[in-house]
């Protein structure tokens, strides 16, 4: 009589990712009861999952009148390097005296995107082996390269309209400035980082490169300073913001928006940005609005950048805050 075996999920034709994806059923011999060595999962003549340990299945032990404490469950956590494939074909197979026989089969579609070519993609990659550290996750990304449409509009917003002279700190690759220079602003960035000053002079926006501690212009140079993702990564905020103050009497700020934690707490989630090495600071509306009204009589703070997930309840959370302050249009 033939081993016996059903595969419960993943269902014929459903969407998987190859890279991660459990296989679960039943599977009992009535000659040799459940006495495997092992379970597999086979796909292209590749093993790809195994499991060397059953379990007790009520629901299977009830239909096939088998004794208390019989296992014929599996589950099978596997990793398919397909690529590209429209379908690919799964074997389940059962090994007992050293030898693989097949029981069962199942056809599924992986995902179109291949989640290796991402951050951390490597990760994802089998024959990459060493035991990661924290150095090696709590990283700093690059220069942010586009600039945010949302972003944009409120720096437009709240700065007033063209000419005005516009003092970007931290302005990274100037991904601000080549758009509100085409918009007619005076925009000049500065920048302490080596590789985004070399590609601000290849791209020829005007800049100049700063220490990181003095800004090195006359006093109200400017008519407002833009602080786009920079103030998180201050050591001394008070005494950044004092500078800043002294060479522009109006600012606007983008941070990353810690009000998400509570909300994300419950999915076991954190916003990728917040993962940096070298965040220093966290802010919420308030704590952001306090800082700056210690430099500013006037303090305006929203929110924008929707996430992609809403709260439990489906109420919409907001990747950043946006302040103004000072005296802007």
């Amino acid at each position: 009589m033939p081993i016996l075996c059903h595969i419960d999920q993943p269902v014929e034709g459903a969407r998987c990712d190859p890279l991660g994806f459990f296989v679960e059923g039943w599977i009992h011999d009535d000659q040799g009861g459940t006495d495997f060595e092992a379970v597999e999962v086979v796909c292209a003549g590749e093993k790809i999952g195994e499991t060397l340990v059953l379990s007790e299945r009520s629901d299977v032990s009830a239909a096939l009148g088998l004794p208390a404490g019989a296992r014929t469950g599996f589950q099978i956590l596997c990793h398919a390097l397909a690529k590209g494939q429209p379908e690919i074909s799964l074997q389940v197979r059962a090994r007992r005296g050293g030898e693989s026989r097949p029981i069962a089969a199942r056809a599924v579609r992986p995902i179109p995107f291949d989640y290796r070519s991402t951050h951390f993609g490597h990760l994802l990659d089998r024959d990459f082996l060493p035991v990661v550290h924290r150095e090696h996750i709590y990283l700093s990304g690059p220069s942010q390269i586009e600039a945010s449409e949302e972003c944009q509009t409120l720096i437009e917003k709240f700065v007033g309209a063209p000419p005005r002279r516009l003092l970007d700190v931290g302005c990274g690759l100037g991904a601000y400035g080549r758009r509100l220079r085409a918009r007619g602003y005076d925009w000049l960035g500065v920048e302490m980082k080596p590789a985004d000053l070399a590609e601000l002079a290849r791209s020829g926006l005007p800049h100049r490169k700063v220490d990181g501690e003095t800004l090195p212009f006359p006093d109200r140079s400017f008519d407002a300073a833009l602080c786009i993702e920079v103030l998180e990564h201050i050591e001394d905020p008070v005494r950044f913001l004092t500078e800043i103050r002294r060479v522009a009497p109006a600012l606007v700020v983008s941070v990353p928006n810690f009000e998400l934690a509570p909300y994300l707490w419950f999915y076991k989630a954190t916003p990728w940005h917040m993962l940096e090495a070298d965040h220093k600071n966290f802010f919420t509306r308030w704590s952001l609005r306090h800082l700056l009204g210690q430099f500013y009589p006037r303090v305006e703070v929203t929110a924008y950048g929707r996430m992609p997930m809403d709260s439990r309840e489906g109420t919409p959370l907001y990747y950043h805050l946006f302040a103004s302050a000072g005296g802007i249009a």
